[in-house]
């Protein structure tokens, strides 16, 4: 279960390998690629407090680029892809 805000969300993480999600390059400066066969209904980027930075939404399957704020510092974040009831979390190092 994830707690977000109070409320809570009957989320399952899964290894990436199960749900076919590809994320690339890591690390990355401007785009993050990331690669899925299933329809993504969100994407989040959160540093490393847990906070969202940045949220994504309404995908279909295939590839998908998105393009980070551009006064995001490097260092680490993570990465959340939401697809169904399923999430795939990673790390992720901005250069």
């Amino acid at each position: 279960m994830l707690v977000t805000n109070s409320v809570v969300n009957p989320v399952v993480n899964i290894p990436a390998r199960e749900i076919d999600i590809s994320v690339y390059p890591i690390p990355f400066s401007s785009e993050i690629f990331i690669e899925s066969e299933k329809e993504i209904e969100r994407i989040e980027i959160l540093d490393i407090n847990g906070n969202i930075i940045v949220q994504y939404q309404n995908f279909k399957s295939g590839t998908i680029t998105i393009n980070p704020p551009s006064n995001l510092s490097p260092g680490f974040y993570l990465l959340n892809v939401y697809t169904g009831n399923a999430c795939y979390g990673r790390k992720i190092v901005k250069n």
